[in-house]
């Protein structure tokens, strides 16, 4: 083997030797009619002889004597603190100290709070009991009997059962439309369902309102964002009167992004009015319907029942199934061709592990109760325009609609604390109410919020309520809240 080798090695010397001329005229042809070719393969030659000749990195010795020893190393390693970590800075929206409420159980109408009992919840969007409801209960621990928790993967890979697809099609009954999506989490619904449907070159108009998961889809889509303030379809309708009058008859993807409800104020959409604007000036509307549900229309289908209008005038329905329906979980219903599109498209329905068998089952067994009776509905505005009466009637500043079951109380807009103060004020009330058996939560923001609400207490309405129940309530939320803020 080795004699073979030598033999071809010598025969291609002899060749390069005896025919020189010929080398040389083809190095001058390469160099001649390829030169930025030729110039790249040298440096790159050069590159690798000096990587090659470089002596490999040798680590510093420790001259002898100079190793800590075991108990120095010990020592040095219990003393040791992060930086970055030794002292925690607080955000503007943080209060130090603050516990957080850490519910360990329901019982009717009130939940147990970790170290304080039990207390009436005007705190989570529990709005007809279905979290704690019987039926819902018994048909998910049959579910877990019958097909694990876990569903083993996304959609497309193994993680399609029978509950997703029966949930699906009830989704696209309720809501009279073509087809139905579901997601495993709600927060993500929307910030993956709009980059599937918007680009670089599209352009969104969104409300200032809308809460921090939708914020997020807005950005991650890349898109020209144009903001309006909360609710002003005058200014609504300037941005979209300017971007058609651009655009002209070369019109990108254009749609308007919004909530029906808004979870950080409480307050409802003029659906109508949207619609009328986004077919006057030919946009599409994303809607997020999640604080509506159970709340909103004859059904509790949320706001599209409420004003007699049909879902499919909606472009993008997006629903959730962590408020009312006591599950987890998001939806969206819409035509064949919405739908057919996030599910090779949206990356929280392609890429995240799918909704668990038992949540599907729970969410389906709300919906038909929802469906069956709309008793627990009218029990729910009532409290809600009962507890709208209470606060009116205290002079405290709020934030709500009429039919909404989220109210926001928060310092009047003459007040001069800063927000730090008044943040730290409201959670004194948390706390104080807390106490009086009754669970209130302080509104929570991110750094990334785009547009921060104000300070405030969130309460929310439940149907499991007496009238005389929320009266009662009502009446010490809103002495403890003008006690403190008097202050």
């Amino acid at each position: 083997m080795a004699s073979t080798t030598t033999s071809f090695t010598r025969e291609v010397w002899n060749l390069l030797v005896s025919n020189p001329n010929d080398i040389l005229d083809w190095l001058h042809k390469e160099v001649t009619g390829n030169p930025v070719h030729v110039t790249v393969e040298v440096l790159c030659l050069v590159f690798i002889f000096y990587m090659w000749g470089m002596k490999p990195h040798k680590r510093h010795a420790i001259p002898p004597g100079e190793e800590p020893t075991r108990e120095e190393k010990d020592e040095l390693i219990r003393n040791w603190k992060c930086a970055a970590y030794d002292k925690h800075t607080l955000s503007e929206f943080e209060v130090e100290g603050e516990k957080e409420m850490v519910v360990v159980g329901y019982e009717g109408n009130k939940i147990d709070v970790e170290g304080v009992g039990l207390c009436k919840d005007f705190s989570t969007f529990n709005h007809l009991g279905f979290a704690t409801h019987d039926k819902v209960i018994k048909n998910s621990l049959e579910a877990v009997d019958h097909y694990g928790v876990g569903s083993c993967g996304p959609r497309g890979f193994y993680g399609t059962i029978q509950p997703h697809l029966v949930l699906e099609e009830q989704l696209k009954k309720c809501y009279g439309t073509q087809a139905a999506i579901i997601y495993s989490f709600q927060y993500n619904t929307l910030a993956s369902i709009i980059p599937a449907f918007a680009g670089r070159s599209d352009i969104i108009v969104a409300d200032k309102g809308i809460n921090m998961g939708i914020s997020n889809g807005v950005f991650l889509s890349r898109s020209k964002l144009h903001w309006y303030d909360n609710n002003d379809y005058s200014q609504l309708e300037e941005h979209l009167k300017s971007i058609a009058a651009k655009q002209g008859a070369n019109p990108t993807r254009r749609w308007i992004v919004t909530e029906g409800t808004f979870r950080n104020t409480g307050e409802i959409t003029d659906l109508k009015k949207l619609i009328e604007l986004k077919k006057r000036y030919k946009f599409r509307l994303m809607l997020d319907d999640t604080y509506s549900m159970g709340v909103l229309g004859k059904t509790g289908l949320g706001i599209c029942e409420e004003n007699g209008i049909p879902t499919s005038e909606v472009d993008v329905y997006v629903g959730g199934m962590d408020t009312v329906l006591g599950s987890i979980g998001g939806f969206c219903v819409g035509s064949n061709t919405i739908v057919d599109h996030q599910r090779l498209s949206s990356v929280g329905y392609c890429f995240s592990a799918s909704l668990p068998p038992f949540s599907a089952v729970a969410s389906s067994t709300a919906l038909e109760i929802m469906s069956e009776s709309s008793s627990s509905i009218a029990t729910l505005r009532k409290n809600c325009l009962t507890a709208r009466l209470c606060l009116s009637k205290s002079g405290l500043s709020f934030t709500n609609s009429e039919k909404s079951a989220i109210f926001h109380i928060t310092f009047p807009a003459s007040s001069s604390l800063s927000r730090p103060a008044q943040e730290e004020t409201l959670s004194k009330i948390v706390a104080d109410l807390l106490s009086k058996g009754i669970a209130v939560t302080r509104s929570k923001y991110s750094l990334s919020e785009p547009f921060p609400p104000k300070p405030s207490i969130r309460l929310t309405m439940s149907a499991a309520f007496t009238e005389s129940e929320v009266r009662e309530s009502m009446t010490t939320i809103c002495e403890t809240v003008k006690s403190a803020m008097a202050k």
